[in-house]
């Protein structure tokens, strides 16, 4: 086939022509870029096709991105059950450069929808108002606790973590004795406080995937979720319904009702005319399991670009699935949306630049 019938039904999704097209491509120093775009998308529908990664990883290290095909590489060898001889290790958290602005719209599948501007809204209304952000993270944090002999490199993790997913830097860590080997995140103040089990307070990839997914509950259009348990949590999406959808011509649970009133009242009429668009916006979409399932994907994303390793995260996730997933990813790929998700996410371009490229010159 030449290469215009080769594009021709690459566009009209012939996957095979999709894929000789990108080999043929990537002959050509001018149209490696061409080839690279057409193999992330094959993945992006399909993360069972490995041959997109492979050729990915063909085309990194041939436009001499070493860092990018190692990482690339060992995605594929953990989605596809092959060793590596050496696995790559990310850059520490605490030498990447200040990320460039948008990090959380990275992390939120946008195809879930505006949950996290609704989520801020309601949070603010719930709790007086808007949170000072003045603070934008340039590294640091509040940290209390008996951190033990790796003190200074959890410190250093957790305020690169913090500076990386563009969160306010006053964060309060707390390292806490008598919590399980995890992680957790306590809403009481703002910002809120992470809450680290002893164990886990040194620098390695399973500590930097919890910290990531812990900080990312504490962002503030997260914390309608993150925040509450499973009941509460329906109650308030039926409050913001009542407050900003279409009006109810049923009979309102009394407690609903004022609760709607509260969020409603809450806002300056500006805002309660956005809150409005955005349940628009969001439709049949605004239910509490949707909202749930859009933050965890977040969450995980976070915490693979804290961590930088894709085995580990997957290993983590995987950890929590239901019982009838295989814990192995390579036959949990084809079964298990969340592990599809973060495959995605971990050989994007966005994941790329900002946890493998974006390392501060005085580093070495």
């Amino acid at each position: 086939m030449t290469v215009s019938a080769l594009r021709e039904a690459a566009d009209g999704g012939d996957d095979q022509a999709a894929a000789m097209l990108a080999r043929h491509l990537a002959q050509f120093d001018d149209m490696r870029d061409e080839a690279m775009i057409i193999q992330r998308k094959r993945f992006d529908q399909d993360p069972t096709r490995l041959d997109a990664l492979e050729g990915m990883v063909d085309l990194y290290a041939s436009m001499r991105m070493r860092q990018e095909s190692a990482a690339i590489a060992a995605v594929h060898a953990v989605l596809s059950g092959r060793a590596l001889t050496v696995w790559p290790e990310p850059p520490p958290v605490n030498e990447l450069l200040e990320p460039l602005a948008g990090v959380a719209r990275v992390l939120f599948p946008p195809h879930y929808g505006p949950f996290p501007e609704l989520g801020t809204i309601v949070w603010d209304a719930l709790n007086g108002g808007p949170r000072r952000d003045a603070t934008r993270s340039q590294g640091g944090a509040t940290t209390t606790g008996p951190f033990g002999l790796h003190a200074n490199e959890f410190e250093r993790m957790f305020a690169g973590a913090v500076r990386l997913l563009q969160l306010p830097k006053g964060t309060p860590l707390v390292v806490r004795t008598d919590l399980a080997d995890g992680a957790e995140m306590a809403a009481g103040s703002w910002p809120p406080t992470v809450l680290v089990a002893l164990s886990l307070a040194h620098d390695n990839p399973r500590s930097r995937f919890l910290v990531g997914v812990t900080l990312e509950s504490t962002r503030a259009g997260h914390l309608p979720v993150t925040a509450l348990g499973a009941s509460d949590g329906e109650r308030l999406v039926s409050a913001v319904r009542a407050a900003f959808g279409p009006a109810v011509t049923s009979r309102l649970d009394p407690a609903i009702g004022r609760l709607a009133t509260r969020v409603f009242e809450a806002l300056p009429p500006r805002t309660q005319h956005r809150a409005q668009e955005l349940v628009a916006q969001l439709d049949d979409r605004l239910t509490w399991p949707s909202w749930r399932e859009a933050v965890a994907h977040a969450q995980m994303h976070a915490g693979m670009l804290v961590c930088g390793d894709f085995r580990v995260a997957a290993e983590n996730i995987l950890s929590g699935a239901p019982s009838a997933v295989p814990r192995d990813p390579a036959a949990a790929l084809a079964v298990y949306p969340p592990l599809r998700s973060l495959a995605r996410f971990a050989v994007s371009e966005e994941y790329l630049l900002l946890r493998w490229q974006r390392v501060r010159n005085d580093r070495w």
